[in-house]
């Protein structure tokens, strides 16, 4: 089972991403799970320039070859076509794609369920950081992505837990800021309490870059696996440019007892390429994972003085209580003050 990052394909860029992706060899029979970063937008769909999108073939040369796709809609772009996500999930199903990360009609919070040629149940819960539903909100219909508080999705996924003892059960989060390298402490914090809680794995995306991982009693986290792909130049108007360590991406293979990382290299000519396979422990990962040996003090310390977004953002070390409410009110405030600002500037 291999779990990717972000995609993101436009109409000009769907047949060299499906050509480089089918004879890339990584995906032959396995289980694929991915971030689909954006709705799909069908014929007669207007395409707006300040967002994103799919093509409906996005994932074609993947699924010819893998023995099963599987996508989290658990993200913010989602709410940039509302009236997409629901015809973008029966399109999925359709193919044959499972999908999760999306609430049912009466709110309740479900995994997609899949039996492996073994016969071992996997189970996968998808979950986006409210402060991006917060700040770009579903004007339009009804439909959800499961964006609730961490610690009731904790405890939604830990009674399931309880209830499937058999199962395999993995949680793709969408979480941190834009190009930030490394994880937030609260993050830290609740990826090893699901770990604690019974789950097989967690797995982080959003922040367009990779950053740290490790295993925790036995089991995979990854904090951030960074674009699978999604172009620069084409986006939001063609404005929308990654810097060269947006280039390098993570992919997780989980093979029984193996853990491996598959190191992409992204947005360059050949569309996406894999580069080489190492271990958790692989020097070029570790320097985004220092946290491994560090205390829960020390690594907030250390994470305030070499995060990227400085400028009036918060420090996340705890995910519930009164100084998260106080922190994510503050920062929802601050990200709709840069959009008016923007707006304004834009006119």
């Amino acid at each position: 089972m291999i779990f990717l990052g972000d995609i993101a394909c436009p109409v000009n860029k769907v047949i060299s991403f499906n050509t480089c992706t089918s004879v890339m060899n990584a995906f032959i029979d396995e289980i694929v799970v991915l971030n689909l970063e954006a709705t799909i937008a069908f014929e007669g769909d207007t395409v707006g320039g300040e967002t994103l999108y799919n093509h409906p073939k996005v994932l074609d040369g993947i699924k010819n070859c893998a023995k099963k796709v599987i996508v989290s809609l658990a993200n913010n772009h989602m709410y940039d076509y509302p009236k997409r996500i629901l015809p973008t999930k029966k399109y999925l199903e359709e193919q044959g794609i499972g999908v999760f990360g999306l609430q049912e009609p009466n709110g309740s919070i479900l995994p997609y369920e899949y039996r492996d040629e073994r016969n071992t149940k996997l189970a996968f819960f998808g979950h986006c950081w409210s402060l991006y539903t917060a700040t770009n909100s579903n004007k339009e219909n009804d439909v959800k992505i499961v964006d609730i508080d961490y610690d009731k999705f904790k405890d939604i996924v830990k009674q399931y837990v309880n209830k499937h003892k058999d199962t395999l059960v993995y949680c793709f989060m969408h979480w941190n800021y834009d190009l930030e390298i490394y994880p937030f402490p609260m993050h830290i914090k609740f990826s090893r309490e699901m770990i604690d809680c019974g789950v097989a794995g967690v797995i982080g995306s959003h922040s367009h870059v990779f950053q740290g991982v490790e295993i925790c009693k036995g089991k995979p986290i990854a904090y951030g696996l960074g674009n699978f792909y999604l172009p620069s130049g084409v986006f939001f108007d063609g404005r929308l440019e990654y810097p060269e360590i947006s280039k390098d991406a993570i992919g997780v293979r989980l093979q029984g007892d193996k853990k491996e990382l598959l190191w992409f290299k992204t947005d360059c000519e050949e569309v996406v390429k894999l580069e080489e396979i190492t271990g958790f422990d692989d020097v070029k990962i570790q320097s985004h994972s220092q946290f491994t040996q560090m205390s829960s003090a020390k690594y907030k310390e250390f994470f305030r003085k070499n995060r990227v977004k400085k400028v009036l953002v918060p420090v996340f070390d705890e995910y519930k209580g009164l100084g998260y409410l106080i922190k994510i009110k503050y920062a929802i405030l601050r990200i709709k003050f840069i959009k008016l600002l923007l707006r304004v500037l834009k006119k």
